[in-house]
């Protein structure tokens, strides 16, 4: 289950692993905020965002082929409601502009079409590199330091912990559905099918998290997370947000 390795890649050794937790969450957070205010239609800056991820990633040496197999996921969300931009007040629009221009680049629609795509995908590379470099562990300690609720926070930490165990169960799951059936099922008794396995995945998981919390009562969890605060800054903590936000920050004012 590589694709739920959450802290696979966060024992290198580069300059963005060793920046302080706090310094990379706000810095990331900055970024995703910063790419989302960006102007319907200003594509410059989504691609000079693209850019300056490419470079955090070469500098944190963490494979880009890595990172791109786990922001696949959230593509087909983004395509899906970037389409409804297609539908909103514009179908009589793209109609129009069929006929004498068969992209419609110009739509507004499609604008929003492809501006909604690509801040997702570009929102998603960020929060994917923030985690894989920082590390649940210090990602935890640096969301506590800045006052993030620790209802919040615990949720977090058992999500980092416990997404692997139930994929793994799925899975597991899925190859023993498959194993006892015979050639392809229609397609209604198919998704009959897949919502049984969902239904049973979601009681094992709910019947997981009861004993889970019961052992961890009976060790005196007092709904609390212990997590590592890293405290001090280096030169390389003042830089990265520079490096990150900069090249993001003159195109948006250019």
């Amino acid at each position: 289950m590589d694709l739920f390795l959450i802290d696979r890649y966060s024992n290198l050794e580069s300059p963005v692993h060793k920046l302080n937790p706090v310094v990379s969450l706000v810095s990331f957070l900055t970024f995703v905020i910063v790419v989302v205010l960006v102007p319907v239609g200003s594509f410059v800056p989504l691609f000079v965002a693209l850019i300056s991820l490419s470079s955090t990633a070469f500098v944190s040496k963490v494979p880009l082929r890595f990172i791109l197999r786990r922001s696949l996921v959230i593509v087909p969300f983004a395509i899906a409601v970037g389409a409804l931009s297609l539908l909103w007040k514009g179908a009589e629009s793209m109609i129009q502009h069929s006929a004498s221009d068969p992209i419609a680049f110009h739509s507004p629609e499609v604008r929003m079409f492809l501006n909604t795509v690509l801040k997702s995908f570009v929102c998603v590379l960020g929060m994917i590199l923030l985690v894989t470099t920082a590390g649940s562990a210090n990602l935890l300690g640096a969301m506590r330091r800045i006052g993030v609720p620790a209802t919040l926070t615990v949720g977090t930490c058992f999500l980092f912990r416990y997404v692997s165990v139930v994929a793994d169960e799925f899975f597991r799951m899925k190859r023993s559905r498959e194993s006892r059936r015979a050639g392809k099922l229609p397609w209604v008794a198919e998704l009959r099918s897949i919502g049984t396995l969902i239904g049973v995945l979601f009681i094992r998981s709910y019947e997981r998290a009861e004993r889970v919390y019961a052992a961890m009562c009976s060790r005196g969890f007092d709904g609390a997370m212990v997590a590592p605060i890293q405290s001090g800054t280096s030169k390389t903590d003042i830089l990265f947000p520079l490096f990150l936000l900069g090249p993001l920050l003159l195109s948006l004012l250019v």
